[in-house]
């Protein structure tokens, strides 16, 4: 007895496509990705151009390639395996952003440990501010030696802090 499979409910994107890359099925996680019937719309431009040279030099392979996401908007990374026969092609998309998400992460971690500049940017900032505003409150006084010697150290200040600020980004 012969069974039959919903390859559909496959959980990954797969395509099968024509030699125009027009769309002519795909599995349930593959029609999430895509705009309309043209396999084109999926790929980001520069992605598309590679994966060009390839399905129409070559019936088989692997290309690592940047996919557009409707909801995200953002090139997702990508291995995308491809078999061609004559009148169609099938391809399957396996996402490899989780990788790249959990380094991205643990790299920025690693950089908040070793460079904590929101911190230290956050207190730069708080000084500067309290600085404008002291001297504010010295320009309400009347004018004497010593508001004028107090006015040129806050205005030292404050540009040091704008130093501070720029040496940390």
């Amino acid at each position: 007895m012969k069974q039959i499979y919903d390859y559909q409910l496959l959980p990954i994107p797969w395509f099968i496509i024509d030699s125009h890359m027009t769309i002519i099925d795909a599995s349930t996680e593959g029609q999430k990705l895509m705009k309309d019937t043209s396999f084109r719309n999926i790929l980001d431009h520069d992605s598309l151009l590679k994966f060009g040279k390839y399905f129409h030099s070559t019936t088989e392979g692997r290309l690592e390639l940047n996919i557009n996401i409707m909801e995200k908007n953002l090139p997702t990374l990508v291995d995308l395996h491809f078999y061609k026969e004559s009148q169609s092609a099938y391809i399957v998309l396996i996402s490899k952003s989780g990788h790249y998400q959990e380094m991205n992460q643990n790299l920025l971690e690693f950089q908040e440990k070793i460079f904590p500049k929101p911190r230290i940017l956050q207190n730069v900032l708080t000084l500067d501010q309290q600085m404008s505003k002291l001297k504010e409150t010295l320009a309400l006084l009347p004018s004497n030696d010593e508001h004028e010697g107090l006015k040129q150290q806050i205005e030292l200040v404050r540009k040091n802090s704008k130093n501070v600020t720029i040496l940390i980004f």
